[in-house]
């Protein structure tokens, strides 16, 4: 029989070529209703669940914070500044958020959190360290750390509390942030001179303002252009110089200005 009779047959029989069975209805339409009754029975569960998931939430929820490698910070402080978490559901909680939120503190470098559960927030901190007091004329004062960060501020009497907490920090003023690490460096180096401050107003030198003299270093040869000074000092008290100015940028020579 030919493709065409083939075809003439069916026609004959009232199939018509191309239609899809009838069964494939019968089975889209029992599947459908199969989905929508599960859909229908997992939304049911939830909300007769939802009472438990509510207890479990609130099980898991801030009841305390510890705080660990606070030094200049105090637990007390910190536990007033981030009361807000009280309450606040453990499992739910914006951790990276969070810790950010901790490191904008002025005093913290560093900082990590850990959940204990059920209910502990664990802070693990890493400070600051003061390296320099800023004057800012005469009543204002900066406290630095090693990176140039002010961790606090304060006015008229503040300096004596700093020079009180920090009292062999060095003093510095006329800040600039690319020549405070010299400034730093330099005032370690006189660091058994007492009343030692660091003057940064010049862009190619460092001045040093002792008690009893005023010091050009110029910005390098540190150590050498000092040990050039502790040679004359002797010296210049002897001959009860009153405050000079002595400049110590020139290669083998000490310039000495009185006034």
């Amino acid at each position: 029989m030919t493709h065409r009779e083939r075809r003439s047959r069916v026609r004959s029989c009232g199939v018509r070529v191309g239609d899809p069975p009838r069964w494939r209805g019968h089975l889209i339409f029992i599947v459908s209703s199969a989905i929508l009754s599960g859909l229908y029975f997992v939304g049911q569960q939830i909300i007769a669940h939802s009472d438990f998931w509510a207890h479990v939430s609130s099980h898991f929820s801030v009841r305390e914070t510890r705080w660990i490698g606070l030094v200049h910070l105090k637990s007390p402080d910190m536990e007033k500044r981030f009361q807000y978490l009280s309450g606040a559901p453990m499992l739910h909680l914006d951790m990276r958020e969070l810790r950010d939120r901790v490191e904008r503190e002025p005093w913290v470098k560093v900082a990590s959190i850990r959940k204990d559960l059920p209910g502990r927030l664990t802070f693990f901190i890493t400070e600051r360290r003061p390296a320099a007091v800023e004057w800012i004329g005469t009543s204002e004062t900066f406290l630095r750390d090693e990176e140039g960060v002010i961790l606090q501020k304060g006015q008229g009497n503040k300096e004596r509390l700093f020079h009180d907490a920090f009292p062999n920090l060095p003093r510095i003023t006329h800040f600039d942030a690319a020549r405070y690490p010299q400034a730093l460096l330099l005032a370690s180096l006189l660091s058994d001179r007492a009343g030692l401050m660091v003057d940064m107003i010049h862009s190619g030198d460092l001045v040093v303002y002792l008690p009893e003299v005023t010091l050009h270093f110029g910005m390098e040869d540190y150590e050498a252009r000092w040990n050039a000074f502790e040679k004359i000092e002797s010296d210049l008290a002897r001959r009860v110089v009153s405050h000079p100015t002595v400049d110590l940028r020139f290669s083998g020579m000490v310039v000495v200005e009185t006034l």
